[in-house]
């Protein structure tokens, strides 16, 4: 449920019914607003990934951030060829309303789903997992299956997918701190972010291989749509954020206002992954809490992570003509 004075901007959009997907002629039509077909690899320069990121570089490096069309052929299955180096590090997000019924795994050669490491879950309409692939061999398949259940409706499913690939030695590189000393705490970053709006730093990790929750105070003077946004890479961390009650008690995550998780930046910029939270909020100062913390394989103690955190405010106006509050593009 929502909290008092709060309206979250971003929800699932509802189903639609059999009745009525009939009637606007849906059926088992196929529709997915800037979505591309998936390609047959990722590997090849005739996979037909040269369009999304693709193909994996010569330096075991893949970058993927698309929207993507699964079509209900072959019973709504999908797979998708990736030969890899040894020692790689595999980072999947997906992202859609479709999400819930969506199957994405990382298979081996023998199309055996191989476990991941980590798993997060962002909102109810998305998730990340992480990969240690011993990569080599005869490669891996990223398979994606979404199950048929009603023949009125139609079997496709859009999804927004976010898929970066680097040899392990690369994260390890990525960790570490400044030479220059310039790296902080996620707390004083929270800080720097809420006096000025937005702060970039390296964050230090602390004992434990871990960083602690940070609390940030935003004063709303007028009634207002707010942003917080945290900006991470997208295979160095995970990060989730969330807002607060009035009085201070911190809800369980299934009663969160929880971030939608997007790509931003461009192909070589370290921060490559975005965690927002939108809410419409009334004045008064309001409390939010910022977690991030690393991936689990290849971080120690010591080493950095780049972050950086944005806050922005936008007045609301009673009874004015409605705005954009955003366009993007698909990942």
């Amino acid at each position: 449920p929502a909290q008092s004075g709060v309206v979250p901007l971003e929800r699932p959009s509802p189903a639609i019914s059999a009745a009525w997907a009939s009637a606007i002629g849906l059926g088992p039509r196929c529709g997915g607003v800037g979505a591309s077909p998936m390609p047959l690899d990722f590997s090849s320069a005739v996979g037909g990934s040269e369009a999304v990121g693709g193909p994996i570089g010569d330096d075991g490096r893949l970058l993927v951030r698309q929207r993507f069309l699964l079509t209900d052929m072959h019973d709504g299955r999908k797979k998708v060829y990736l030969k890899l180096p040894p020692e790689t590090l595999l980072r999947m997000s997906v992202a859609s309303v479709d999400a819930p019924d969506l199957e994405v795994t990382i298979e081996d050669a023998r199309h055996i789903a191989i476990a991941p490491v980590e798993v997060a879950y962002h909102r109810r309409t998305g998730w990340s997992a992480f990969y240690l692939l011993p990569g080599g061999g005869s490669g891996n398949w990223l398979a994606l299956h979404r199950e048929h259940r009603d023949a009125r409706t139609s079997g496709c499913a859009s999804l927004d997918l976010l898929l970066q690939a680097a040899p392990r030695a690369d994260a390890a590189a990525m960790r570490q701190c400044p030479s220059d000393g310039g790296h902080i705490g996620l707390q004083e970053l929270a800080q720097m972010a809420a006096s000025s709006g937005e702060a970039v730093r390296h964050v230090k990790l602390g004992p434990g291989n871990r960083t602690e929750p940070a609390i940030m105070h935003v004063a709303v003077k007028v009634r207002s749509l707010l942003e917080v946004e945290v900006r991470f890479n997208l295979l160095l961390a995970f990060v989730d954020l969330w807002l607060e009650p009035v009085d201070g008690h911190v809800p369980p995550p299934s009663g969160r206002l929880q971030p939608f998780l997007s790509s931003v930046g461009i192909r070589g910029s370290p921060l490559n992954a975005r965690a927002a939270l939108n809410v419409l909020l009334e004045p008064g100062m309001h409390t939010f809490r910022i977690h991030a913390w690393p991936a689990a394989v290849g971080s120690v103690a010591g080493s950095c992570m780049p972050l950086s955190i944005a806050v922005d405010q936008v007045p609301w106006l009673e009874g004015a003509s409605p705005l954009p509050i955003a366009v993007g593009s698909a990942p």
